[in-house]
């Protein structure tokens, strides 16, 4: 018979424990976050699809009213049915419908004076909102008396020309001189940054103190 060595089981000390529990500790967390942000990231996608979807489903819906719309012009004007030309139709109606700001001009919101305002004091300055942005330096804006307003020649009470607020760009002004009691008119034309021009007015009155 052989003698055979014989190897001691060797114990794991209290340290080497504590550490392999530690490094299982730190695996467990890190698959729980990864294991979260895949949960979260999902949540997030289902919703981006959702609202896509709703959005897709608003599109195809007013596509559809439109639709019937020129369906119905057809019918009053005797023409032919319209079947032939409901492509081209759904085309154009998509066209208007993807780019309802493309044919749009800036549309007055409101001013400072407001429009036909009576004031017992007059004005430092001239402000309009719109509901387009502004482009700079495209953008006039003159007061004058409304006697003037058939006159070819007009006294432009302004004080420089008109700014645009870097902070909202849809909003102007202008800062006029000190103004007797009367009758005004204010006359602008704005650019947007759609490259549409805009002209408008508007009056208001200084009552006598």
């Amino acid at each position: 018979m052989r003698n055979e060595k014989i190897v001691p089981h060797r114990v794991p000390t209290r340290g080497k424990i504590w550490a392999v529990a530690q490094f299982e500790c730190e695996l467990f967390s890190n698959a729980e976050a990864q294991s979260s942000r895949r949960i979260f990231n999902l949540r997030t996608r289902l919703r981006d699809l959702r609202a896509s979807a709703f959005q897709k489903k608003m599109v195809r819906g007013k596509l559809k009213r439109r639709l019937g719309g020129i369906a119905r012009i057809f019918q009053e004007c005797g023409m032919p049915n319209p079947r032939p030309l409901s492509r081209f139709a759904f085309a154009v109606a998509l066209f208007l419908a993807a780019t309802p700001a493309a044919f749009a001009h800036a549309r007055l919101l409101r001013s400072s004076p407001p429009a036909g305002a009576e004031l017992a004091r007059p004005p430092e300055r001239i402000e309009l909102w719109f509901n387009e942005l502004l482009d700079d330096g495209f953008n006039s804006i003159t007061v004058f008396p409304a006697a003037e307003l058939a006159s070819q020649k007009r006294t432009n009470l302004a004080n420089g020309k008109p700014v645009v607020d870097p902070r909202d760009r849809t909003h102007l002004t202008l800062t006029i001189e000190s103004l007797a009691p009367g009758n005004y008119v204010i006359e602008w034309r704005v650019l947007s940054r759609d490259g549409h021009s805009a002209p408008g007015r508007s009056t208001f009155r200084i009552l006598a103190r």
